[in-house]
């Protein structure tokens, strides 16, 4: 299968470009602070264009959104130091669904309507490109996994599912690519590796790939790609493999870091058919009612590139209660 041409979109999924188109809205000032303002024309993740480059961040889930309204975005600096930039992202939707009831696109009046409770909220750190002066990481999982990786074309692995949950997939198939933007991803299967493992040992591979060239020019761009794609079916890998995929309950992202270990060049995303770059999963952690998961992030020349963490609720489904009887 040969990767996207950008002008394409196969099987209705958008490319990166489509995805994060945001609107600018009026800038608002707060007690001298400037509070830039966006408005996401989809549902849409925001970064900083204007200050280089992106080194992480740490988000926080307030409450579920809605799909029928837009995200109202606003930036406000917390710090300007050039060697550790901060901000504070916060994301609201307004109390009533889009002016446009086709919901094709969100309209700039949108942005006029009442907003209700912050919905998402994030510290995120920008840095200049430094000298690597020393570095160290762990064996590529491209040579911990080669014998797996090795057994078939990347191409011809499953594609990720739509919503990783074990009974799901049993009943609708592996071959449904779903509509995912901007990455095409692939599913390794690790089932023979994994049996007879503890959690903690256990892990998942996902391969991925642009759907269309991103420009090299803007390296905060690819690192976005890489942070989005992390957080696909994370929750839902733990619970396949703590053994309730066919009993599953609920999961909610509590909060979600990511976290760049390199150069921003060192993150950028060539295009290309065999230009795989591989999320490691695994899953340290579980207890009352709570997973965590940690995702590696690995070049195509086995870099660690980055690293993204997610702490959330999981849980299994609850007997349903009997009814009282009559008295």
């Amino acid at each position: 299968m040969s990767p996207l041409k950008a002008d394409e979109a196969q099987d209705g999924r958008l490319i990166f470009q489509e995805m994060m188109r945001m609107l600018p809205l009026p800038d608002r000032n707060e007690s001298g602070n400037t509070i830039k303002r966006y408005m996401s024309e989809r549902a849409a993740w925001v970064g900083a264009n204007d200050v280089p480059f992106l080194q992480g961040a740490m988000a926080y889930g307030g409450q579920g959104g809605l799909t029928d309204r837009p995200y109202i975005y606003e930036v406000a600096t917390l710090s300007a130091n050039p060697n550790f930039y901060n901000l504070l992202v916060t994301v609201r939707q307004p109390t009533a669904p889009s002016t446009n009831a086709a919901g094709d696109f969100f309209p700039l009046a949108d942005a006029e309507l009442p907003l209700g409770p912050v919905c998402f909220s994030a510290l995120v750190s920008l840095r200049p490109e430094t000298v690597s002066d020393i570095a160290a990481q762990e064996v590529s999982v491209q040579s911990r996994f080669a014998g797996i990786l090795g057994s078939r074309p990347l191409t011809e692995w499953e594609p990720v599912p739509p919503m990783d949950i074990a009974g799901i997939v049993a009943s609708l198939g592996t071959d449904l690519v779903g509509t995912f933007p901007a990455v095409d991803m692939k599913k390794v299967d690790l089932s023979s590796y994994n049996e007879g493992k503890p959690l903690h040992e256990r892990r998942e591979l996902l391969l991925y790939r642009l759907l269309a060239p991103l420009p090299a020019s803007d390296p905060d761009a690819h690192i976005m790609v890489h942070a989005f794609q992390a957080d696909r079916n994370g929750l839902l890998m733990v619970g396949n493999q703590a053994g309730i995929g066919f009993n599953f309950g609920r999961a909610a992202s509590l909060s979600y870091s990511f976290v760049v270990h390199v150069n921003p060049g060192d993150a950028v995303m060539k295009y290309g058919e065999d230009q795989w770059w591989i999320m490691e999963a695994c899953f340290p952690r579980l207890e009352a009612g709570r997973a965590i998961m940690m995702g590696k992030i690995w070049s195509p020349e086995g870099v660690h590139v980055a690293t993204e963490y997610q702490d959330g609720i999981l849980r299994p489904a609850q007997p349903r209660r009997e009814g009282k009887g009559k008295l």
